[in-house]
């Protein structure tokens, strides 16, 4: 069996610390649906770490579902008469959550990328 790369290591450690953290959040804040998203997360990264293959699918279905989020939320945003302030302010808003995109893409680009070198 060969080793698990050092990023595939550290992706799955910190995305397991992200996602029992807002777990805990979660339910401390009556959010079970976030909740339970949140559990998917800490599930794909956990079987990450135990090289599951099927561990990749779990880390897809959080990343649409966290990316998915993201888009609706700014989509009801704008119809509902956001952004108020200037261009520049309004892109400044939207960097932390490009920023989540380019995580949870990349994020599924390593996993898909792992498990295809172990196959």
């Amino acid at each position: 069996m060969q080793s698990k790369p050092i990023s595939v290591r550290v992706l799955a450690i910190v995305l397991a610390l992200v996602a029992a953290y807002f777990v805990v959040a979660a339910v401390v804040a009556s959010a079970y649906f976030a909740a339970a998203i949140s559990v998917v997360g800490f599930i794909g990264a956990v079987s990450l770490l135990a090289s599951d293959p099927r561990a990749r699918f779990l880390v897809y279905i959080a990343s649409v579902i966290v990316s998915a989020s993201w888009l609706v939320v700014i989509v009801q945003l704008a119809i509902s008469g956001w952004p108020v302030a200037g261009f520049g302010q309004s892109l400044i808003s939207l960097i932390p959550g490009i920023l989540l995109l380019a995580l949870c893409g990349g994020c599924a680009m390593l996993a898909a990328r792992y498990s295809s070198q172990n196959e």
